[in-house]
């Protein structure tokens, strides 16, 4: 009912940020237990990806990749105290994707097979469903699992 509660009319930060609040121990924690839900078949801690910094501030890569800026790790609690404060993680980007998509901004939509966080199955549904329904001229394919 929260997560509902957020993605309707009348929603608010707290609303949202309270549902995430109860799901996150609820059902992700118990969920993804000691696996990392980024690529559950592994354990945490997961060893992949190695660091990253050398090869993306490496110029043979930054210049064929069109890097206009130097490769900056995100700070992640950071990032995530944000997210949780505003409850942004509870509420459905959908139709942020659909106007990019309607502007013409070409969009590459990412889900992992073994990936709990952004699943191909929900990720998948979603895509068929909502934001570009009609808009294949072939059916997206179905993946086993």
């Amino acid at each position: 009912m929260q997560i509902i509660a957020c993605n309707s009319p009348g929603w608010t930060p707290a609303i949202c940020s309270a549902a995430q609040a109860f799901c996150n121990p609820q059902i992700f924690e118990p969920l993804s237990g000691n696996w990392d839900p980024y690529y559950v078949p592994t354990a945490n801690p997961d060893p992949y990806p190695p660091q990253l910094n050398t090869y993306l501030h490496d110029p043979a890569v930054t210049s064929k990749i069109g890097s206009k800026t130097p490769w900056l790790e995100t700070n992640y609690p950071g990032v995530y105290d944000k997210f949780a404060a505003t409850g942004d993680w509870m509420r459905s980007a959908s139709p942020a994707l659909e106007e990019v998509i309607n502007a013409d901004v070409r969009t590459v939509i990412y889900a992992g097979d073994a990936d709990y966080i952004v699943n191909h199955i929900g990720v998948e549904a979603m895509v068929r469903a909502r934001v570009l329904p009609g808009f294949f001229s072939y059916t997206l394919p179905s993946f086993p699992g």
